[in-house]
């Protein structure tokens, strides 16, 4: 009798280990706003530039927006399984007095090619070997 409630406990645990997986992959998972915090492994310097870098996931629309720390940016948005392809980002050219952040992202951005939500509810945009290449932490309205 033990040994099935251990096994009832055990199959339990991983169809709700299995339930938020897919939930955290999914691309509803990602509509909002999510502030950039760091970039391959660094924090971004929230004083540097002329706002703090963000992205935002607008699914109605189909399009990535956002701004990089000087300049406004934008794509369409086409998520497959787990994949995200942000290589036709479009930005605005403006020069910043400080454009550490946007070099930054701008370069990430080139990089990514995959995501996932972890457990804590960090984004993570990765390379296609699945390194982090951006952490982000969604915005509170």
């Amino acid at each position: 009798m033990k040994k099935k409630m251990i096994v009832a406990a055990a199959v339990a645990a991983l169809f709700t280990a299995c339930a938020s997986t897919q939930k955290a992959t999914s691309p509803d998972a990602l509509v909002g706003e999510w502030t950039i915090e760091r970039i391959h492994g660094t924090a971004i310097d929230k004083k540097a530039g002329e706002q703090i870098p963000f992205l935002g996931f607008d699914r109605e629309n189909k399009r990535i927006y956002g701004h990089s720390g000087c300049n406004r940016l934008s794509c369409g948005w086409d998520v497959q399984a787990g994949t995200l392809d942000t290589k036709l980002m479009a930005s605005t050219r403006m020069m910043c007095a400080d454009m550490t952040n946007e070099t930054k992202v701008l370069q990430a951005l080139n990089e990514v090619e995959k995501y996932h939500i972890e457990k804590n509810g960090t984004l993570v945009l990765t390379d296609s070997k699945g390194k982090a290449v951006i952490e982000l932490e969604k915005r509170q309205k």
